[in-house]
């Protein structure tokens, strides 16, 4: 005797129980994994051929956090036309395991392709400015930002920087971990650089 049954997205095992008289003792339980590349129909052997009138119980053994474990498993690149395109082998962001890496952010204008001019504080708002665009099409935003890291061609400018940082993060939502850097240098001659970790 064989049974089709319809299996929901969710479901990871499907257990059927064959009983004859108690269904309270479940006896003849066959348990059979998914498979995932062929969700629809599940085409199941009870095992009661000799058996003149075997019951059949179907149960759905769905794991509730499947799903959750799916999109903690994918890996999805993030590109957006606001915010300046890779100019390297990187990609802008990358979210994966329910959170978003975001690579480091230079001043540079999504527009005219060039740092803007100014110097460090314009620069910093375009940085913030460029990362808020690439978390909001990571579906993200920047009260969700666990962890920054920043790089500055010259440790001199680091109040500034600090300023306006501090008005594109809230105390309310709580400010994010962070690291400071002086380097020698930046992609294109950029005063200041950073990259962040946030939430999804």
């Amino acid at each position: 005797m064989y049974f089709k049954c319809i299996v929901p997205k969710s479901a990871e095992f499907v257990t059927v129980f064959c009983v004859d008289t108690d269904i309270a003792t479940l006896p003849n339980r066959e348990t059979c994994r998914v498979n995932p590349h062929a969700r629809s129909y599940l085409l199941l052997s009870s095992g009661q051929e000799n058996r003149s009138n075997p019951y059949l119980v179907l149960c759905m053994q769905a794991d509730e956090h499947t799903d959750k474990k799916q999109k903690m498993a994918q890996r999805e690149v993030i590109a957006t036309s606001y915010a300046p395109a890779a100019i390297g082998p990187y990609s802008q962001a990358v979210k994966a395991g329910g959170f978003v890496f975001v690579s480091g952010c230079i001043g540079m204008s999504p527009e005219t392709k060039a740092i803007v001019p100014g110097g460090v504080g314009p620069e910093c708002r375009q940085v913030l400015s460029n990362m808020k665009a690439v978390l909001e099409a990571a579906g993200s935003d920047m009260a969700k930002v666990c962890k920054t890291t920043i790089l500055l061609k010259d440790m001199s400018s680091f109040a500034e920087v600090n300023g306006i940082y501090g008005e594109y993060f809230s105390a309310e939502a709580g400010y994010p971990a962070r690291a400071t850097y002086a380097v020698a240098g930046l992609p294109l001659g950029a005063l200041v650089e950073i990259e962040a970790v946030a939430l999804a």
